[in-house]
């Protein structure tokens, strides 16, 4: 004879299997737990590594403006240096060319080039008569 009758024993057997239905869940639960920890703690990892790759590129960074800082003014002052060198050299260009030129008329003066027969003759050529087939 048992001691519950057949409604109790069915309200055992619901409960037993509430029971193992909230065993299932928890265990399920627990699982999810685990695996979210590991997830949270790999990314907790790479957030600290990325944070020190971070961290190195930006020093990199500012090392490299600091240089290329440096190399702008250095590069400003050669420009500078480069603009003064060919200002003189022009200055000096232009002063032979005007000592050149003053030259060539003196020459042309002592030689007698610049004289009126000399100035006329220039263009004796052009009012030649072609004789000769190869001639103008």
């Amino acid at each position: 004879m048992s001691l519950f009758g057949r409604r109790e024993r069915r309200e055992i057997a619901e409960l037993n299997a509430y029971v193992d239905r909230l065993r299932t869940q928890r265990d399920k639960a627990l699982k999810d737990a685990a695996r979210w920890k590991g997830v949270a703690e790999r990314a907790s990892e790479m957030f600290t590594d990325t944070s020190l790759v971070n961290d190195r590129l930006t020093d990199a960074n500012l090392a490299v403006a600091r240089r290329l800082t440096r190399a702008l003014k250095a590069c400003a002052r050669y420009r500078a240096a480069l603009n003064k060198t060919a200002t003189e050299w022009m200055a000096e260009c232009q002063a032979h060319a005007l000592r050149a030129d003053r030259l060539q008329r003196q020459l042309d003066d002592s030689l007698g080039l610049n004289t009126a027969p000399v100035v006329l003759g220039a263009t004796g050529q052009d009012r030649r008569e072609q004789k000769m087939r190869y001639d103008k």
